[in-house]
């Protein structure tokens, strides 16, 4: 799995400026307080209750997002943390009509 660390190499930003110590851990909270804070977002933002407003529903809606985007399949691949191309073309596959509207009765 690729980490923010590896692919924007956060903590020698932070130690150049003097506010990261080695072996510190880059976030000052838990998964249990991000998914606090993502839920509190998703309120915010007025996302009905269903499937989507999960982790997995907020991770499938990024990868869908990228495929839109026209990310090559290959930076979305290593951005999601797939070790397979084929569970990162998955996203590519949805957009197709047919799979959009089976699709779309999880949601409703």
């Amino acid at each position: 799995m690729v980490t923010l660390d590896d692919l924007f190499g956060v903590r020698d930003i932070l130690m150049r400026k003097g506010s990261y110590k080695k072996n510190q851990p880059l976030w000052s909270w838990s998964r249990h307080h991000a998914w606090f804070l993502v839920k509190g977002v998703m309120s915010k933002a007025q996302i009905p209750d269903g499937a989507h407003k999960k982790p997995m529903g907020l991770r499938h809606g990024y990868g869908v997002a990228a495929v839109r985007a026209q990310i090559p399949l290959n930076m979305i691949q290593k951005w999601m943390g797939h070790a397979d191309i084929t569970t990162t073309a998955v996203y590519a596959k949805v957009l197709e009509e047919s799979d959009r509207i089976v699709a779309a009765r999880m949601w409703n």
